[in-house]
């Protein structure tokens, strides 16, 4: 049993995550990102990053009977009666995009440091440092993101290990 499942048996509720690597579009979202996102707010693309990043679903009701997606655990949804929500947290991440893929959701905006509210428009995307806390307040309805997570790549040395 998935862990999508299990937390629908749990819940009552579908959670869950798949991997842009996994939906195959890795070499699009990063070309998305890094040669159009970045480049029209201004960000400083010399910088050689890695993208990772999913297609994030919460919803009130299951997508289909072999719902494949599985929950991620690190995510501490509060969920109330069909109400979710998402506590205050940062991203691991330089930079975090999240995209808005659907509009059958009421809520779910995102409050940023407890100060600035953004709402979800879809095919509309929200850059934002990872470091910067943020909660998902309450949502009802069935809500589709795409997350990236931008992170500077580790340098790589040609210097020789010396030992002695």
């Amino acid at each position: 049993i998935s862990e999508a499942k299990r937390c629908a048996q749990h819940c009552g509720l579908k959670l869950g995550q798949i991997s842009v690597e996994t939906l195959g579009l890795q070499g699009a979202v990063t070309k998305l990102a890094l040669e159009s996102i970045l480049p029209a707010l201004g960000l400083d693309t010399s910088v050689e990053y890695e993208v990772d990043g999913s297609v994030i679903y919460d919803g009130d009701k299951p997508l289909f009977r072999d719902f494949t997606f599985t929950a991620d655990p690190a995510d501490d949804w509060n969920i109330t009666g069909s109400e979710r929500s998402l506590p205050n947290h940062m991203d691991d991440s330089v930079i975090t995009i999240n995209m808005c893929l659907g509009d059958q959701f009421t809520g779910g905006s995102i409050l940023f440091e407890n100060v600035v509210e953004v709402d979800h428009q879809v095919c509309r995307g929200i850059v934002h440092p990872g470091n910067m806390r943020h909660r998902i307040t309450p949502c009802k309805g069935q809500r589709f993101n795409l997350i990236l997570f931008l992170n500077k790549k580790a340098p790589t040395s040609n210097a020789a290990v010396v030992t002695f």
